[in-house]
């Protein structure tokens, strides 16, 4: 992100209240609320997207890739939410996945990149198909880890100083990444978690460049507002949800006394199971009591208005409040604070369909990345990422076959629902030995939806019968089949993997290749291309041989095709 869309942040020593006239708007719908599938917000997305075809990336600088990430992203929520059977993608978010692509494959314009955009170059990448992607989101992994300062937070490359607004974006950016199934070291999150905790203000809020006392006895903040305070309770949410610490209790609560669930204290916090451990770094009642401060700071200063960034802050409030939606399991289909912001941006937007800046505000930030802000929150777009996580990570039940449109699934009864992802596993490997095209389209879809994640001896017989798919079983079986057993991180797998980097179908080459850099953690993957010749296929062969002899010498290897 332009440094003129952040940077002067600090020039505003306080949050402002800006009036503007809501009441022009026009009526709400006949329940009185909105969803992104209401006409009205239906047709302001839409004249974004017209303002995006004609403007392209307009006036953002390419050579940071948060701006075309935003702008990307946008025009690929919008597309997968209102076409949802068309499963393309959209030519702008082509051309944006490709500016981050040539990033991620360039060490020395990746190292040059800030940490709105190591971190929304993430969270896109890991939106827009992730699976033919992971060696790239490998590398801003790697190179987001590498920003991060050894107090937890991460902030200007010339101040020791963290800051809040850039700290939410590499949260976001590494949290996304552990959702298809990156490998993100725990201690990275907690060092952050901590750093948030430390850096919030006696009030609940959080500041700009945060003071931190180095004890959790908190101190007074400096440039407290809207943004920052949705930025920091935001990113403590998903850091909350990364390190497996669930609420309970809220998942349980109703409203009392006609208060709302952010004023109702929290009386404990539990670790989920799952396979997950105690935070090793995090103390989880101080944990509870910062969301619980967070919460109520909101609940008696909510505004949705503001002159200091109010695109960048609506997209942080959604952000925030999705994630709180989930936690307390009884979020409202139609909620007041959206409802809000849609009359709002109703009233900001222009003609052309782009959303320029208050004129009263001092902040200049590019307008498309303004108008992708604003879009990003009208569309819903954490709430429907989590949705799309949920359908991944859907537990397999009695039943075969999986749904026909995973997409359809939204929201049931004011909750964000999962969908029914039915089927044995026994079932699901039997319907790639029997080449059920249909159904193996689903699992193509939905990667998660086949998983031999925590079986132990039944799961030897289904590996030997994916390793038999993945040598005689039809392309897109043997497609499954790789990213099944890739998922498993299973040495004994490497050899039927690298037998099938020589498979005929480039698609099933490029699903080998992802699933070998995924079980070795090597992300560069010995550099081999999509499109590879003999020489380049043979060379990355026996490389991956001599790594796997080097950590089992006795390794047999299934011999090559045509041979």
């Amino acid at each position: 992100m332009p440094r003129s869309c952040t940077t002067s942040l600090s020039a505003k020593p306080i949050w402002a209240v800006v009036a503007l006239a809501l009441v022009l708007a026009p009526l709400r719908g006949p329940a009185g609320g909105y969803t992104p599938d209401s006409p009205k917000v239906r047709a302001m997305v839409d004249r974004t997207m017209a303002y995006f075809d004609k403007s392209k990336f307009g006036n953002v600088t390419l050579g940071q890739v948060g701006g075309p990430a935003l702008i990307g992203m946008a025009v690929y929520k919008h597309h997968k939410r209102y076409h949802r059977m068309d499963r393309s993608i959209p030519p702008l978010t082509q051309e944006a996945l490709n500016v981050v692509i040539q990033v991620a494959r360039s060490p020395d314009r990746l190292k040059g990149q800030n940490n709105y955009s190591l971190g929304l170059g993430l969270v896109f990448l890991t939106e827009v198909k992730p699976a033919s992607h992971m060696s790239e989101i490998g590398q801003f992994v790697a190179e987001t880890e590498r920003h991060q300062q050894t107090r937890g937070a991460w902030g200007y490359p010339s101040s020791p100083t963290g800051d809040t607004s850039q700290t939410q974006y590499p949260i976001l950016g590494l949290w996304s990444a552990k959702h298809v199934n990156l490998d993100i070291p725990q201690s990275i999150i907690e060092n952050a978690a901590n750093w948030l905790i430390r850096t919030q203000d006696p009030s609940g809020a959080w500041g700009y460049q945060g003071t931190d006392p180095g004890t959790y006895t908190r101190v007074p903040q400096v440039g407290i507002r809207y943004s920052l305070a949705a930025a920091g309770l935001g990113s403590l949410y998903v850091a909350a949800d990364f390190l497996g610490i669930r609420d309970k209790n809220r998942n349980k609560k109703k409203r009392l006394g006609g208060l709302p669930p952010a004023l109702i204290p929290v009386k404990e916090i539990e670790v989920a199971k799952k396979s997950r451990r105690v935070p090793s770094s995090v103390d989880v009642s101080r944990l509870r009591q910062a969301l619980n401060d967070g919460d109520g700071w909101f609940a008696q200063n909510f505004s949705i208005a503001t002159t200091d960034y109010p695109y960048y802050y609506l997209y942080a409030l959604e952000r925030f409040r999705s994630f709180q939606e989930m936690v307390e399991g009884n979020g409202d289909p139609e909620p007041d604070w959206y409802n809000q912001g849609v009359d709002l941006l109703a009233t900001m937007q222009s003609s052309t369909g782009d959303f320029p800046a208050p004129r009263n505000s001092d902040v200049h930030c590019p307008l498309g990345i303004g108008t992708a802000f604003a879009c990003l929150f009208l569309l819903r777009s954490t709430q429907a990422t989590l949705e799309t996580i949920m359908e991944r990570e859907g537990t397999l039940r009695g039943g075969r076959g999986l749904p026909g449109d995973l997409s359809e699934v939204r929201q049931r009864g004011g909750k964000i629902v999962a969908p029914a992802i039915t089927g044995k596993v026994e079932d699901l490997i039997g319907m790639l030995e029997d080449d059920e095209a249909d159904q193996i389209e689903n699992m193509l879809d939905n990667p998660d939806a086949l998983s031999l994640s925590g079986l132990t001896k039944t799961g030897k017989q289904y590996t030997a019968r994916l390793r038999r798919v993945l040598r005689s079983g039809s392309y897109k079986a043997r497609i499954v089949a790789a990213r099944t057993l890739g998922r498993q991180d299973d040495l004994d797998n490497v050899p039927i993997l690298i037998y099938a980097l020589t498979d005929p179908d480039p698609r099933v080459m490029r699903a080998a290749r992802a699933a070998l850099r995924s079980i070795s953690r090597k992300f560069d993957g010995y550099d081999l291309p999509d499109q590879p010749t003999k020489p380049q296929l043979d060379l990355a062969v026996k490389q991956w041989q001599d790594w796997y002899r080097s950590i089992r010498p006795d390794a047999m290897f299934v011999e090559e095709r045509g041979k």
